[in-house]
């Protein structure tokens, strides 16, 4: 797995990620917001409107979307690189092994980015449940 090809686009199947980093992830999200203003933060967002919404402003969402990127992408490289990944029946395991590994792995700056995208996913939807461009 690498850093950049984690893009959050919404929440969905999330377990292992949260059972493996769930809480060193909350922690970060929450680093970040302290290090970073809300104003800087949709400085680096583009394409959208500076909206502060539920889930912008919702540590655990934006967790959740974190970890949805990360599952997806844990199990993408699991089926695609072990050849056992057939005879495992309990692959969640093998899977927070991965995960665990990927976000201990990851540089401040790295973090940064798999965070920013997580942000950017939640005004994308906020503004899209206001009305408003994606």
């Amino acid at each position: 797995m690498k850093a950049s090809d984690i893009k959050s686009n919404g929440t969905g199947y999330h377990t292992p990620a949260m059972k493996a980093s769930g809480g060193t992830l909350m922690t970060t999200v929450f680093l970040y917001r302290m290090r970073h203003s809300e104003s800087v933060i949709f400085d680096k967002i583009k394409n959208t409107d500076n909206i502060s919404g539920r889930r912008f402003n919702d540590n655990e969402n934006v967790v959740a979307r974190i970890c949805t990127s990360l599952t997806s992408s844990a199990y993408e490289m699991f089926e695609e690189n072990f050849s056992i990944s057939q005879m495992v029946e309990d692959k969640d395991s093998i899977v927070e092994g991965i995960i665990n590994s990927f976000v201990n792995s990851l540089s401040g700056t790295e973090m940064d980015a798999i965070i920013l995208s997580a942000l950017e996913d939640c005004v994308r939807a906020d503004n899209a449940e206001l009305g408003l461009k994606k």
